[in-house]
């Protein structure tokens, strides 16, 4: 390039420049406050903010159904024993086995799977009681939900597979995949759907159980930190 060119370039690109403005990084769209978020890290100094005569209850629940493609099939998959029921309308939580519901109670997740379709049907659910934050609750089968930490008014911090949730009380988190596939010797299409929901803050005092407090069944995975 001959002398001179340079300077007429780099003026022409300058004037360019100052007629487009300052060029900006295209804005990130805000996240859902249902979705995902970056926001997982337990704040310092973090204090449980909830009365203690309240908990917090979250769902997690895996629903399987299926679809025959054939002429006949056998079950989506073979589940049962569902061990709690919750009546929001009442307020009251009922589960089939005894937990100490206490000053230290901080958090229940109800977890489990159903299936549902023409061919099978049932429920496995549990519940897992927290005392700790952070803590866990799952299963292989249904995954591992950790609970993070918890705000004043209910809205939960949650991880889950890979992902950071903040769901605030009322709202859900759900995915849904279809697959094609043999099950008990029979082609079908499966929907799975994997639902959490924040159901909110609750009474302690209505929570049912059926007797005297026993250690958590050791086939609930209950690990605090």
């Amino acid at each position: 390039m001959r002398g001179g060119a340079w300077p007429r370039v780099v003026l022409a690109l300058l004037a360019t420049l100052a007629a487009c403005g300052t060029a900006t990084a295209p804005a990130v769209p805000a996240v859902p406050t249902n979705s995902v978020s970056t926001a997982a890290v337990v704040p310092d100094g973090y204090r449980w903010p909830i009365a203690e005569d309240k908990y917090v209850f979250i769902r997690h629940h895996v629903s399987h159904s299926g679809v025959c493609l054939e002429e006949s099939c056998g079950p989506v998959c073979l589940v049962d024993f569902p061990a709690y029921e919750f009546d929001a309308q009442n307020q009251v939580l009922r589960v089939d086995y005894a937990f100490p519901v206490d000053d230290a109670l901080k958090v229940v997740v109800g977890a489990g799977e159903g299936c549902y379709s023409t061919v099978s049907g049932g429920e496995r659910t549990y519940v897992a009681d927290l005392r700790d934050l952070p803590g866990e609750a799952g299963d292989t089968e249904v995954g591992i939900v950790q609970v993070l930490w918890i705000e004043a008014d209910g809205t939960a911090h949650l991880s889950y597979s890979g992902q950071d949730l903040v769901l605030k009380p009322g709202e859900r988190w759900s995915t849904t995949s279809e697959t094609e596939e043999s099950r008990f010797g029979s082609r079908m299409r499966v929907t799975d759907t994997d639902e959490i929901t924040n159901l909110g803050i609750w009474e302690k005092s209505k929570i049912e159980l059926p007797g005297p407090a026993e250690p958590t069944p050791a086939s609930i995975v209950n690990l605090t930190h």
